[in-house]
Parts: C-alpha cells; structure tokens; sequence
C-alpha cells in the first residue's frame, strides 16, 4: 500500500540528478527533475547540496565554458601542467587536481567548445 503524506509529517527528501537550471539571486537554485523545476532555498539550515559531476569535466586547453551567469571562460595552458581559466582577462584560477573547488568557486556548468579552435 502507497504511503499517505499527512500535513505535519517530517520528512527527508532526496533528489537524485536534479540539474541546475537558474540562480535568480544568491539563496535560491531552480533546479529541474525530470519535466518539473523546483525552487530550493540554499540558505536554509536543512538543506545540503553536494555538486556531483559536471559533463565533460574536467576542462581541456583551448577549451570555453560557461559559468552559472552565461559567462565565457577559457582554458589555457599554463607551466607546470596547469590551466588558467579566465574570462576577459579579467579574473584567473588555475587548475591542477582541484576540479571540485573550480566548479564551484567558477560555477563552471557548460562546456560551449572543446579544445582549440
């Protein structure tokens, strides 16, 4: 028998592939599961959100991603096995076994282009 949700029930919910769809403001995250999209309070003591993966991780020399802003970065080679992800020049990280920091400190999300042009 299906289980019936009563209002004051206390619950954990756990959403497996939800995808970052939007960040109106700092606090909130639209995220879409499957059709539907869900607006979720970061800032809510409750709630803990863990960045598992980003597709075609980890960035590739010559490569442009962008950030959760729609804003361009590109990789490019540095000494010493590094890449130095920047965007108009204006801001630099470099790269080295610290994918996890750079997608979150970056909010890298989309690879546009793979590679050199």
């Amino acid at each position: 028998m299906k289980r019936q949700w009563r209002p004051g029930d206390q619950v954990k919910i756990t959403i497996e592939e939800a995808w970052v769809q939007s960040r109106p403001h700092d606090g909130l995250l639209i995220v879409s599961v499957g059709a539907d999209e869900i607006s979720i309070d970061t800032e809510e003591p409750a709630v803990s959100i863990e960045l598992i993966g980003i597709p075609d991780w980890p960035p590739q020399a010559g490569d442009v991603w962008g950030d959760a802003d729609g804003v361009h970065w590109f990789a490019m080679p540095y000494s010493g096995g590094y890449l130095v992800m920047h965007s108009d020049g204006l801001v630099h990280a470099s790269v080295r076994g610290v994918e996890t920091f750079l997608a979150e400190r970056l909010g890298l999300k989309l690879l546009f282009r793979r590679g050199p042009s």
